[in-house]
């Protein structure tokens, strides 16, 4: 949904600032995304090594670099942020 509204952003009439959100909106989402495949790609390949609990264990610790990860699009993005909103 967010990226309909990002391409009609013109029609909507949205303000430099509500584009920026909804930019990062979608950056921030694709990381997760980016995430889960990660944690199914170390379970799925662990599984073959290790196993089941030390697979299924594997593949969640991917999980810790969610809060790492929306920690740097907040620090990088708010000055650009803090820009638009003055």
């Amino acid at each position: 949904m967010r990226c309909d509204r990002y391409r009609v952003a013109r029609d909507l009439d949205l303000t430099p600032l509500e584009i920026y959100d909804t930019r990062m909106s979608v950056a921030q989402s694709s990381f997760q995304i980016g995430v889960a495949a990660t944690s199914f790609g170390l379970a799925a390949y662990a599984a073959g090594y290790l196993s089941y609990h030390a697979a299924a264990l594997m593949g969640g610790f991917a999980y810790f670099l969610i809060p790492v990860g929306l920690w740097l699009f907040g620090v990088t993005g708010a000055p650009q942020r803090r820009a638009l909103r003055a």
